[in-house]
């Protein structure tokens, strides 16, 4: 949704005018102490709060919008309509400048898993009706009726990993890319979420409460492109088109684990939401009865272990191109080939590098596929870097991956997949990167490369010296 940014941001900073008269009462009750003032000194300094408060909140307004970002976590004023007013409600939002990672939040799963899938009935049912608020902007639509969820047992059939995302999302009015899409996220655990990008740090932030309920939330700006380089912001990147408001609020409630992320909803709206989640949660069902499906691991196997496993293997091409050495492998088997998944990856000393993933070929993906007389589709030789700037939205998914056909990978096709990259600062050498993916069948192979030198002919070569072109 199209919105002016600027504008939003200004109503979001003009303080409304009841928030000014409780501000105003709050001043008068604080004058109520033991050292006592003229009356009139009274009311005098009672108008020169007054004018002081409303300064700090409207000197911001007369910023520039890359100057709208508070450093210190806010107190926000919202719509009081939102709270239940039986409850001790504290809002305050934190600031956040950057994302952090915490790999520690990943649990790495054993050889032997077994694995569940859960339709959305079930999933409402095994995390109780959180997942579906109440209060929800009235244009964001349920994405997640027709999409199944996966649980992870290991042999003890203990839950060792069961963190899932519910989207919900407006709609889109005309196809391609946009960058003001209203999107709403729910991530959801019965243990703990285990995501190992970290949007709000509980130590250093503070706690807000909604309902008796203790919720983190945050505040971030987000730009989107397109970028113009000839303009450029205070820190010397490329002015970006506009900005947006992300909201991210994390809580426990009932001993479900929740992670909410915006995209371009108001504060009010994301509040409302929050309070929707909490209102609307049911305690969760943990035993609900699922077909499990076994799975196994392989990590860091050797190269005669990676091509001995069945199937998958007639994927992997026999000739790789030169002067690349087996590096690592691994792969996950299931009873059901469609979910079995490989990668492996080979190198040499002068960090060249050659990685293969083969993964099923799913509905998300179809987007991807292209055919080759489509070459404004995939001919990244068009565009210089940096690509978020310079690649048109609408091209974004297939210049990133674009999916040929098996029959469709020939040398003119490749060598407009080429990317010349100069070295690092004070290196004045050149080495060359290719990204492309091959429809198989029910999989898709992921070809990553980097050399000095990529070439075309041996890489189409490479590819076709899989048992699956036998």
């Amino acid at each position: 949704m199209n919105k002016d940014i600027f504008k939003n941001m200004q109503n979001q900073m003009t303080p409304r005018d009841e928030t000014i008269r409780e501000l105003h009462e709050k001043i008068e009750n604080q004058t109520k102490i033991k050292i006592k003032l003229p009356r009139n000194i009274m009311k005098m300094a009672t108008v020169i709060c007054s004018i002081l408060v409303i300064l700090v909140w409207c000197i911001p307004w007369l910023k520039s919008s890359n100057d709208n970002i508070p450093k210190k976590p806010i107190k926000n004023i919202i719509n009081p309509n939102s709270l239940n007013k039986e409850y001790n409600n504290t809002i305050v939002f934190n600031e956040i400048d950057t994302l952090s990672t915490d790999k520690s939040n990943k649990v790495l799963l054993d050889k032997i898993t077994y694995r569940a899938k859960m339709n959305y009935k079930q999933a409402l049912e095994y995390y109780g009706k959180g997942i579906k608020p109440n209060n929800l902007p009235i244009d964001l639509i349920n994405d997640n009726i027709e999409k199944s969820y996966q649980i992870i047992y290991n042999q003890e059939s203990k839950v060792i990993h069961d963190t899932n995302v519910f989207r919900f999302t407006e709609k889109d009015q005309n196809e391609g890319y946009n960058p003001l899409k209203r999107i709403l996220a729910i991530e959801v655990s019965n243990k703990r979420i285990e995501d190992d990008c970290i949007y709000i740090n509980e130590k250093e932030m503070k706690a807000s409460s909604i309902n008796n309920v203790k919720v983190m939330l945050g505040h971030r700006l987000m730009d989107y492109g397109p970028y113009n380089p000839n303009e450029k912001t205070a820190d010397g990147s490329n002015k970006p088109a506009g900005y947006y408001d992300s909201y991210v609020a994390k809580f426990n409630y009932k001993g479900v684990d929740f992670n909410i992320v915006s995209k371009n909803l108001t504060k009010d709206e994301f509040i409302k939401t929050v309070v929707g989640i909490i209102t609307t949660a049911t305690k969760p069902n943990k035993k609900i009865a699922l077909k499990k499906e076994r799975f196994e691991t392989f990590r860091d196997v050797s190269k005669d272990k990676i091509y001995s496993i069945s199937k998958l293997s007639e994927y992997l091409p026999t000739k790789i191109i030169r002067n690349l050495t087996y590096s690592s492998g691994s792969a996950t088997i299931s009873t059901d080939d469609k979910e079995n998944r490989l990668y492996v990856s080979y190198n040499n000393n002068a960090y060249d590098y050659l990685n293969i993933h083969v993964s099923p070929l799913l509905n998300i993906y179809y987007k991807n596929l292209v055919d080759i007389d489509e070459v404004e589709k995939y001919d990244i030789t068009k565009y210089k870097p940096p690509f978020a700037e310079t690649i048109p939205d609408e091209l974004r998914n297939t210049m990133d991956r674009p999916i040929f056909k098996e029959s469709e990978i020939k040398k003119d096709v490749i060598d407009r997949r080429k990317v010349i990259t100069r070295g690092d600062v004070g290196d004045s050498s050149y080495y060359e990167t290719m990204k492309f993916s091959v429809k198989c069948g029910d999989f898709i192979i992921d070809y990553n490369i980097k050399m000095n030198k990529i070439d075309s002919n041996k890489v189409v070569e490479m590819v076709k010296s899989s048992k699956y072109y036998q």
